[in-house]
């Protein structure tokens, strides 16, 4: 998996899983936000996982990606 990628998909995790207040992710701007929070954000990503943008082995990969 891309760096490129997992930052898309930590977006998605990060908008759908995280707070709602502040300005959306995008994968230009998920660098400036903390590791632990978008490795939170994935993991309940994962586990609400409906299918509709990536597989549960895409937010796998970019979870463990950004967890190193």
């Amino acid at each position: 998996m891309t760096k490129t990628k997992a930052a898309a998909i930590a977006a998605s995790a990060y908008n759908v899983c995280g707070p709602r207040d502040g300005s959306p992710a995008t994968p230009a701007n998920v660098g400036n936000l903390r590791r632990t929070d978008l490795v939170r954000c994935l993991g309940l990503y994962l586990a609400a996982h409906d299918g509709s943008l990536y597989t549960l082995a895409e937010i796998d990969a970019a979870r463990d990606l950004l967890a190193a």
